[in-house]
């Protein structure tokens, strides 16, 4: 199996896709889903991306809602016959790809009849369409749909196997906290070792912990000097560094998977501390974070959460310098990670997601990019 795309009206079974998605992406790993509203760049040729992802996948999910067809633009024209609506471009760039479609009858609805479809897609009626019910025979559909792609029946999870989305990349502390933990162990080290030396006599300096941040009294944790690891989901650099605005088609309250951040976007802060989506925030209105670096973890086995904080320190700090145009020990901004968890790397996740932040959790307001702060 080369993968799946998703074919769907936002308005007409938005979220029912949202579901297979991420049950897709449980299954399979996220690269083998594509889905226009997060794999398609603002600003980026529609026509030419949407080819080029039919081009690599296998089968294509249209997913066919109350509403599909009767679904109207402004101008009060039905939209499936206009020619440069989204839905229909994709179906017609796959039927003339010959990829395998497969229509997914959401919320009752039946299979439109070949003579209420363009003529460039009345193909799409003589195919056998699948029917994706609400709970509880949601799962039942689910398990039918990765059958009928390919998936060895043995290996797909059995109906009600699935508890909810299952969250699959974790929160760090902040980059301060670390910095403040790592102090106050060679802290203690150097007391005990003095305390040996000198007969007990503890002259380090002292700890105290200020509003959950630990700090010490000793010169703040020296920038790291190590070479920020470029690379991102594909090993290549960031597609972009430049920060999302409203220009830029990064709608308010967009909501993405979060292995589909990369450095200038902004976005709040998920309440949960294991997280699959976040909502995206143009960078201009108030937001909780700016993502400024990704990398990949090189370890055969799974660090610990504590290994993952030292190498994430030594990345994040010199790509955060490189980012806001300042040094970390005079910055005003702090910095946290997402990185995979066990579950998620037994799938073979190996991305770093470094974001910045307030120290104080206050709102950023406008990108830090370059901001020298």
């Amino acid at each position: 199996m080369d993968g799946v795309f998703l074919c769907y009206r936002r308005g007409d079974a938005g979220d029912v896709v949202g579901r297979i998605q991420d049950r897709l992406r449980q299954h399979f790993g996220s690269d083998f889903v594509f889905r226009d509203v997060d794999n398609i760049a603002p600003g980026a040729d529609f026509r030419a991306e949407i080819a080029a992802a039919l081009t690599s996948v296998e089968y294509v999910l249209v997913a066919i809602g109350p509403g599909w067809l009767a679904a109207k633009s402004n101008s009060g024209a039905r939209r499936i016959d206009q020619p440069r609506d989204a839905v229909r471009i994709e179906i017609e760039t796959a039927l003339e790809n010959h990829k395998t479609v497969i229509p997914l009858l959401v919320g009752g609805s039946e299979m439109p009849e070949a003579e209420e479809l363009p003529e460039s897609i009345a193909l799409l009626a003589d195919l056998n369409g699948l029917p994706v019910r609400q709970d509880p025979d949601f799962e039942h559909d689910v398990h039918r749909l990765f059958v009928a792609i390919g998936a060895d029946p043995a290996e797909v999870p059995a109906p009600g196997a699935y508890a909810g989305p299952t969250s699959h990349r974790r929160k760090s502390p902040t980059g301060r906290w670390i910095a403040g933990i790592a102090a106050l162990l060679v802290v203690a080290v150097g007391g005990a070792l003095a305390f040996s030396i000198a007969g007990g006599r503890d002259e380090s300096p002292p700890v105290s912990v200020l509003g959950g941040e630990v700090t010490t009294t000793s010169s703040p944790a020296p920038s790291s000097t190590t070479t920020p690891a470029a690379a991102t989901d594909s090993g290549s650099e960031p597609a972009s560094t430049r920060p999302l605005d409203s220009d830029d088609g990064q709608a308010a309250a967009t909501t993405v998977f979060v292995d589909d951040l990369t450095p200038g976007h902004c976005f709040d802060e998920p309440a949960t501390e294991l997280v699959d989506d976040v909502p995206l925030i143009p960078c201009a209105e108030p937001h909780d974070n700016e993502v400024f670096f990704t990398f990949l973890l090189d370890d055969e086995a799974l660090p610990s959460e504590s290994e993952i904080g030292d190498t994430a320190f030594e990345t994040c700090v010199p790509a955060l310098e490189s980012y806001v145009a300042t040094q970390w020990d005079e910055s005003s901004l702090d910095f946290s990670y997402y990185s995979p968890t066990r579950q998620s790397w037994s799938r073979g996740d190996r991305l770093v997601i470094c974001y910045a932040h307030n120290t104080d959790l206050s709102k950023l307001v406008g990108t830090v990019m370059d901001s020298g702060r």
